[in-house]
């Protein structure tokens, strides 16, 4: 058994993800896959389109074998955090034996060397660092600079680090860099396709039909049937939450929330007052050094409560596996690291207190994502949610 991990937010699953997915089987050999997937909120800062259960089915109807839940705390969290989360979720399954993950500039070799690189992070990069963002760079740009600056000419490509998906890639290698990992990294050139982006805003605006072509069509008859059922999400609809946490906040305290740092609290306050919507307040607050996602984290942090971000997962939850790889869940069990839920009703038998704590966290944060859309809205919604099974 060759076990490939591939991590995605699938939001939406459209066709380059099925592309990565079969080019990444092939490339590695896998007789496997395994995803570790973003739950009901992205990286972006963002409520998931449609929610996790729908997207483990789309994954696992298009080639995974087993799904797994990436924690909100790092889902929702920056490109270090996602990644370290990630990669050690699979490196805990004791199964994982290749990563294969998607990159603009398809450069393997000059991505391990920034990985390497930014794992030590010298005392010159470091005051570099600091100085540029005191100049108000956004984190990216000012640590591409400075990693270019403090390096030797031409050891790295420039605009390696200034596209979202290389970011990612190196943040993979530099959690397999920790880890003392053995799981082996690839990458694949993304190809062109519409992105995940425009998916969204198409059925957000009411024009799913304009999006048939970019999917796979079991995956859109899925994501139809969501949205008549009006089981889509949209940042957009926690305006009036977050204006009501904004407001009843001792303001002291808001920098105490995850990327709510100290005086962005304080501008999201000065600024309320004048936008009626929660996009339109977030594009003013808008800095070069307060990116949007950046933003819409922090704004998300604060609906959700989340001020602390933690070391890494504490459990393995599977959301959903395929009837015909059922010997990779009997595998998982045996050789995990942490402890596998596959049922949240025996989930506290097996856990910590400090894991209960953050699974806890995710079952609240689901009963929360239900608000952003307008269909089913039910309490406690995790427990009435079988594991999917294809």
């Amino acid at each position: 058994m060759k076990v490939l991990g591939l991590i995605a937010e699938y939001n939406p699953f459209h066709n380059g993800h099925l592309c990565h997915m079969e080019r990444a089987k092939r490339l590695t050999k896998a007789t496997h896959t395994v995803v570790v997937m973003s739950g009901n909120f992205t990286q972006r800062g963002e409520p998931a389109l449609c929610d996790k259960w729908l997207r483990a089915r789309m994954a696992l109807e298009h080639g995974a074998d087993m799904v797994i839940e990436l924690p909100v705390f790092f889902a929702a969290s920056s490109a270090e955090y996602f990644a370290s989360a990630a990669v050690k979720l699979l490196h805990s399954t004791g199964l994982v034996s290749a990563l294969c993950f998607g990159s603009e500039s398809g450069d393997l070799d000059a991505m391990k060397a920034a990985a390497k690189f930014l794992s030590r992070e010298s005392p010159a990069f470091q005051q570099e660092l600091k100085r540029l963002l005191d100049k108000g760079l956004s984190f990216a740009a000012a640590r591409e600079r400075a990693m270019l600056s403090t390096s030797p000419a031409g050891c790295f490509p420039e605009g390696l680090l200034s596209k979202a998906n290389n970011i990612l890639g190196v943040e993979y290698l530099k959690a397999l860099i920790k880890l003392e990992s053995h799981i082996e990294p690839h990458t694949i050139t993304r190809s062109g396709c519409a992105p995940a982006k425009a998916i969204r805003q198409a059925v957000l605006n009411g024009c799913a039909l304009e999006i048939e072509k970019f999917m796979p069509p079991r995956a859109y008859a899925l994501l139809s049937q969501a949205v008549i059922r009006g089981e889509t999400a949209a940042l957009e609809n926690y305006g009036d939450i977050f204006q009501y946490k904004l407001r009843t906040t001792d303001p002291a305290k808001l920098a105490e929330y995850a990327e709510m740092s100290e005086g962005l609290g304080n501008r999201f306050r000065r600024m309320s007052g004048g936008h009626s919507s929660l996009t339109g307040l977030i594009g003013a607050v808008k800095t070069k050094r307060y990116t949007r996602t950046r933003l819409q984290r922090a704004v998300l942090h604060l609906i959700l409560g989340i001020n602390t971000l933690r070391g890494g997962a504490e459990y393995i939850r599977v959301l959903g596996f395929r009837k015909d790889s059922a010997t990779l869940l009997r595998e998982l069990e045996q050789n995990a690291s942490l402890p596998v839920i596959l049922n949240l009703k025996h989930a506290e038998k097996k856990l910590s207190t400090e894991a209960m704590s953050m699974l806890n966290k995710e079952i609240e944060t689901t009963d929360v994502y239900m608000l952003a859309r307008a269909g089913k809205r039910a309490l406690r919604y995790e427990y009435t949610m079988p594991l999917v099974i294809v």
